[in-house]
């Protein structure tokens, strides 16, 4: 390299390196000061009531950034990227507390297992034997990546936990709350610290997030909304202490959709499409059904690849296309499909096979199709329960609703915010059909005036494909695993976490038509669903401070 290292280092672009290490810096720095709280603050979870030191501490953090913000305020030096760095703190805290404060075989999917066959027991594994299972029994059958991690984690804090046992030897045991009685001390403290990278992977879905809703032409005013929107999202914040695949895998899978995005609309660099093709990659390997982001990226490559045909402006040329998408294939299909053809060698097992022993007293197939997927006039369905019960309830929107902001959990406090969540949380969902309904009624029925929607094209056909295909990709395949699994379990939206982001982008699209349109109906809508959202968004994250 002509140069050599500082000859590189030179010409690389100063604002990019500064933004790679500040990115860089918090990341590390996220997980590392993790990890501090999860050995010193950990502890105190089994003393008086579950979680309150961590609350306590949250508590202060929040009114510290609140009262950060505040002063900008009155001192006039509050930008949108400010607030938004602001918000992203108290998230980050928001993350960290809840991790905190839940044990770790609390609120967890498939994870600890008596038959030592969970999610759990394949980190170990991994750890304990440096392979992977000989079997492929219950979650041993997804792919190995979540687990990998976990096992080179768990080898990591097994340094820390020796040194720590060195000086007081019931360190391990004051880790114990919540501890399964078939799980030793040692092992429960090594996979319960795993909750730092769950942290660590929600954080860093929660930044790319905001680089893609930054890769929009939205204003700072709805900017500043829908970054609070992903960045408290209850599910977002729930995810922080989860130990299934699911969190990495939505991780992998939000990198892949940024990376599309930043080579649709910033240069088709072979740099960005090779970094989603290692998102997709590696969120194939977390867990096979992230695949699902492939619609809309299928839909960027297909746009382009049109365009490139047809020689418009901006496209690249058709053999650059060609090696590019090829490199993509190479690259992602070996990363995201190996385990399924070791599985299928190794255990004769199925591509796509999902592990279905399921309940018998979650099978929801005895409804009607249209209880299920459309209306229900059924009032325990509707109003039997605040929270999800997979085991009575079947209609698919209100569960996926209900579980975007709970899960599949029950509480036991905490109703005072959660009521208000899921009424804010319902109305958002209405006022957004609504204002989508009326922007594309005003866009074919408006005249072509120089101050009209029709005229303005507020948004662009490259951003309305890319948010429909975000959408469809998660409601396609929610609605189709549960039908082909008809069970109460098949319906939590951990399933569909894109869907976030999703919504967002809709929100924001729409909220832009309804700015331009400047009706009197249009901006009753528009201020409608902003406090709709901030009650939603502030009623949430109240609950995610209370709740034991």
């Amino acid at each position: 390299m002509k140069g050599g290292i500082k000859g590189f280092w030179q010409r690389l672009p100063k604002t990019k390196i500064r933004d790679f290490f500040i990115e860089c810096a918090l990341y590390i720095g996220v997980l590392l000061i993790s990890i501090l709280a999860f050995l010193f603050f950990k502890p105190q979870i089994a003393v008086g009531k579950i979680g309150s030191t961590a609350q306590c501490y949250l508590v202060v953090g929040i009114l510290l950034c609140v009262c950060v913000i505040a002063y900008l305020g009155m001192s006039n030096k509050l930008t949108a990227g400010r607030l938004i760095a602001l918000l992203l703190l108290i998230g980050v805290l928001l993350r960290m507390a809840y991790m905190l404060y839940t044990p770790a075989s609390y609120r967890q999917h498939d994870t600890f297992s008596k038959n030592h066959d969970g999610h759990e027991a394949y980190a170990w594994t991994i750890f304990s034997t440096g392979a992977l299972p000989t079997e492929n029994k219950y979650q041993f059958y997804h792919p190995p990546l979540n687990a990998m991690l976990q096992a080179g984690f768990m080898r990591i804090m097994s340094v820390i936990g020796e040194f720590f046992t060195a000086m007081d030897e019931g360190f391990i045991a004051k880790f114990n709350f919540g501890k399964p009685s078939y799980v030793d001390e040692t092992r429960y403290f090594l996979y319960a610290s795993c909750q730092c990278l769950a942290v660590l992977y929600s954080v860093i879905t929660c930044v790319f997030s905001l680089k893609i809703l930054k890769l929009f032409d939205f204003s700072d005013k709805t900017r500043v909304i829908l970054s609070a929107f992903v960045i408290f999202y209850p599910r977002n914040i729930h995810f922080a202490g989860m130990l299934n695949n699911d969190p990495v895998a939505y991780m992998f899978g939000t990198l892949a959709l940024y990376y599309a995005l930043k080579w649709w609309k910033k240069g088709k660099s072979p740099a960005y499409i090779l970094l989603c093709a290692l998102g997709v990659g590696f969120g194939m390997m977390a867990k096979l059904s992230s695949a699902t982001v492939c619609l809309p990226i299928a839909g960027i490559f297909i746009y382009e690849f049109i365009r490139t045909l047809r020689k418009k402006e901006g496209a690249i040329s058709l053999w650059q296309m060609v090696l590019q998408y090829g490199a993509f294939l190479l690259v992602c299909a070996p990363i995201g499909l190996w385990f399924q053809v070791y599985a299928k060698a190794r255990f004769d097992q199925g591509f796509g096979y999902v592990w279905n022993n399921l309940s018998s007293g979650l099978y929801t197939g005895d409804r009607s199709f249209f209880e299920r997927f459309f209306f229900t006039f059924d009032k325990n369905e509707l109003f039997g329960s605040l929270w999800c019960k997979s085991f009575d309830n079947y209609n698919l929107f209100h569960f996926c609703l209900r579980s975007s902001i709970f899960g599949e959990q029950s509480y036991k406090q905490g109703e005072m915010f959660a009521i208000p969540s899921v009424l804010f949380a319902y109305a958002v969902c209405i006022l957004l059909f609504i204002a989508i309904v009326w922007c594309i009624v005003r866009y074919f029925t408006s005249k072509k005036q120089e101050n009209g929607l029709y005229a303005k094209a507020p948004v662009s056909f490259k951003d309305l494909l890319f948010v429909f295909l975000l959408v469809q990709s998660q409601v396609i395949s929610q609605i189709y695993f549960n039908i082909s699994m008809p069970y109460g379990c098949t319906m939590d939206f951990r399933y569909i976490m894109p869907l976030i982001l999703g919504i967002a982008l809709t929100m924001g699209c729409v909220q832009k038509c309804l700015v331009v349109d400047n009706g009197k109906v249009s901006i009753v809508l528009h201020r409608l669903l902003t406090v709709a959202t901030i009650g939603f968004l502030a009623a949430s994250a109240l609950f995610y401070c209370v709740l034991a």
